[in-house]
This record gives C-alpha cells, structure tokens and sequence, in this order.
C-alpha cells in the first residue's frame, strides 16, 4: 500500500489504532525503536533530536508528537518534524522536537512530557471481492513512548547530586519517600533492607514532593539508584529510614 492510500484512509487508521494500541519496543520480527530513553530539553536549547529506526522489512507510517500524559493525547508546548512520515523498511529517520508557543514553564524544577511514536504497518491490498473486508483493518499499531525533561538553567544542584538527596520515613506500614530536589527521580532499583521493591513499571517522585512505598515490619534503612540522563542507572545510594527502627 503506497502512502497516498494510507493517508486516504487515515480516519479509520486512527480510530482502529486508538481500540489496539500496542505499548513496547519494536516487535521480534522487526518494528520501530527509538533511538533514546529518555530526553532531556534544556530551557536553553533550540530543539533536540530522536532517531526512529524500522528494523523489519515492512514500511510504516509514523505519527510522532509530544503529549502531556502518557496515555492522553493533550497538547504539550511542544512540536514535533516532521509529524506525519512513511518510514521504510530497514531506514531510520530523524524527528526534531521544538518548543512552540508562549506558555510559561515553572523556572525551579523540572517539567515532564511524553514523546509519542504511533507507527502503522502497511497493508497490501486485498485482490479478491471477499477479502474486501480487509481494507478496513490494520495490523496492530505499535505506540513507543518516552518521558521528555524540560529542565531550567541555572537549577540548584545536578542531577547526578539530586539523585542522593532523596529522604525516607517509616509509619503505618508504609516507606514515604520525599524528593526535597528540582529533579524528577525515577527508580531503577529500591530496597528497603533485604526486600527488593519492585519498580520495573516505573515508580518516579516528582520535585519537591513525596509517594509513599508498602512495607513490612520495621525497616531502618533504604538503597536505591535512579536512571540518569542517558537511561543508564545512577550510583548506589544508601540511607537511614527515619521511625523504621525496631524498639
């Protein structure tokens, strides 16, 4: 199917995709990856770049945004370029990310949005008068999804200095977790003496505030290591949980 036709038919795409949305990386016979885990947009910068790679053979449409949510599609001060593309099979293509319009973004902590990937696999067309019906479906779309940091200049620490502040306090079975950063700080590994927390499907504090973490029995101190800037996992970080003691 060349791209005119997908286009042509786009509604239906859209409206197909929303009721199956896949969430993930590329499928294991080829799909769509992109090229970072994360980006950081320094207030400071004019645009930054991800790379959209398609390691199948197949071609796709690509829907590329920024959002607000990870699961919504509310508008962000955020453009992407181009929006709408067919990405050939085994190619890679280069979508820019701009700031757009006046809005106001808080100066002394970060901001977090989502760049959004819908990639839609063509279809070939349909020969016999029966499988018609095939015109109107689609392969299951894939939808990669990434957080975008809008970080100020001029924060009161680093990142990498952000990432050890964090702070802990044990009452009423729970571990509350405050984040006293600019830094939005996400979970790579937690553990609250010998109890490993499970955070494979993220667990992220946001600046300058805190979330609170079940446990069990007294817990006195905690360990833990954040993803950096580059999608890596921090240095490990240790502390005592304050009330978490054992009388």
């Amino acid at each position: 199917m060349n791209l005119l036709c997908l286009l042509a038919r786009r509604t239906v795409t859209v409206a197909a995709l929303l009721a199956a949305l896949v969430q993930g990386a590329a499928a294991e016979d080829g799909g769509i990856s992109i090229s970072r885990t994360r980006v950081i947009f320094q207030s400071t910068d004019n645009a930054q770049t991800v790379t959209l790679q398609n390691h199948g053979k197949l071609p796709y449409l690509v829907q590329s945004a920024v959002v607000a949510t990870p699961a919504g599609r509310e508008p962000a001060p955020f453009l992407t370029t181009p929006p709408l593309f067919r990405l050939e099979g085994n190619s890679k293509n280069a979508v820019r990310i701009l700031r757009k319009g006046a809005a106001a973004l808080p100066d002394d902590r970060e901001s977090v949005f989502y760049f959004t990937a819908i990639a839609v696999p063509s279809m070939a067309q349909p020969k016999e008068a029966e499988d018609a019906s095939l015109a109107a479906r689609i392969s299951v779309g894939i939808q990669n999804t990434i957080k975008l940091f809008y970080r100020p200049a001029g924060l009161a620490m680093s990142q990498e200095e952000a990432a050890g502040r964090l702070t802990f306090q044990h009452h009423s079975g729970q571990v509350q977790v405050n984040n006293p950063t600019p830094y939005y700080l996400t979970f790579s590994r937690l553990a609250f003496d010998a109890a490993e927390v499970d955070v494979s499907r993220g667990i992220m504090v946001a600046p300058f505030t805190q979330i609170t973490v079940p446990s069990s029995g007294g817990v006195r101190q905690a360990q833990w290591t954040v993803i950096n800037d580059y999608g890596g996992n921090s240095a490990l970080f240790k502390a005592a949980v304050q009330g978490g003691g054992k009388s």
